[in-house]
């Protein structure tokens, strides 16, 4: 099945499933949303200065039309690359299954200003399990 940008609908600055209501109630999603107030601890560039990650390989100061992160949870990685590596794209595409990671990636983006040009959109995908 593909799905389509018909396929969702916008709410508060987030893209949902139409069907999301249905899955509000999956058994899974407190779990994710526990994991997600866990993560609210932990500052975005803390996690990537770390040895063990690649993040020496990304260029520095490159633009790129479209950047898709898929499981971005609070934007770690978009921060890391704009803040660190100085890359800037016209449009961000942010995937996530835990609204409260997406709830605070926007919170982050407003208070940091980060890249306040770039077409931005947040999907959240509820597991269906």
């Amino acid at each position: 099945m593909q799905l389509t940008l018909n396929d969702f609908q916008l709410r508060d600055e987030i893209y949902f499933p139409k069907n999301s209501e249905l899955l509000a109630n999956a058994p899974t999603k407190g779990l994710w949303e526990n994991e997600a107030k866990r993560w609210e601890r932990v500052g975005y560039g803390e996690i990537l200065d770390g040895h063990g990650y690649p993040w020496d390989e990304l260029p520095v100061g490159k633009h790129f039309d479209s950047i898709l992160d898929l499981g971005c949870g609070y934007g770690r990685h978009y921060f890391y690359m704009s803040k660190y590596r100085e890359i800037t794209w016209n449009k961000y595409y942010g995937f996530d299954i835990a609204e409260n990671m997406l709830r605070r990636f926007l919170r982050l983006r407003q208070e940091d200003n980060f890249l306040p040009s770039a077409e931005f959109s947040l999907f959240c995908i509820p597991p269906k399990f």
